[in-house]
Order: structure tokens, then C-alpha cells, then sequence
């Protein structure tokens, strides 16, 4: 898999918060997601659930298994693009 610098990484932007793409499978990753997110001051968190086991490091990266789709309240489904 190929190291990805931060000036070279896809920025992604959804619900207020950017979201830096670091591993993908778009980037040469079969199995897992990394990224780093930024969140403003007051943002409001979206209610859902995951499809998949995540792991959330405060102040880091966050890690996630390709195929991750989250699911909304009202039943609709979300695959973020940086874990595509």
C-alpha cells in the first residue's frame, strides 16, 4: 500500500466536519479505512449506527473496516466516500 502525504490525501466534507482520506480502498486498502476528521466547535452529531466494528481514537485517527455503511434514523443508508 502506498504512503499517503497529507498535502496528497482527499479531503471530504459532510455534515459541517472535513473528513482527510488516508486509507481506502481507492488508496490500495483491502480491509480497513483511516482517516482523520476535524470537527468545529458546536457541531451537532448526526444520530446513526454502523454497519461494521469502528474504533474511535479522540484527538487521532479513526479506523474502520472497507464496506463500513452507516444507518440513519430514518432507515436510509450512508457509505462515506472516503472509505470507497
Amino acid at each position: 500500500m502506498p504512503v499517503i502525504h497529507a498535502a496528497d490525501a482527499t479531503v471530504h466534507h459532510l455534515h459541517d466536519t472535513s473528513f482527510t482520506s488516508y486509507a481506502s480502498p481507492s488508496r490500495g486498502s483491502r480491509e480497513l479505512c483511516g482517516w482523520r476528521i476535524e470537527i468545529p466547535a458546536g457541531t451537532h452529531g448526526v444520530p446513526h449506527h454502523v454497519s461494521h466494528e469502528e474504533v474511535l481514537y479522540i484527538l487521532a485517527w479513526v479506523t474502520t473496516s472497507v464496506g463500513f455503511a452507516g444507518v440513519l434514523p430514518d432507515g436510509s443508508r450512508i457509505t462515506p466516500p472516503w472509505t470507497l
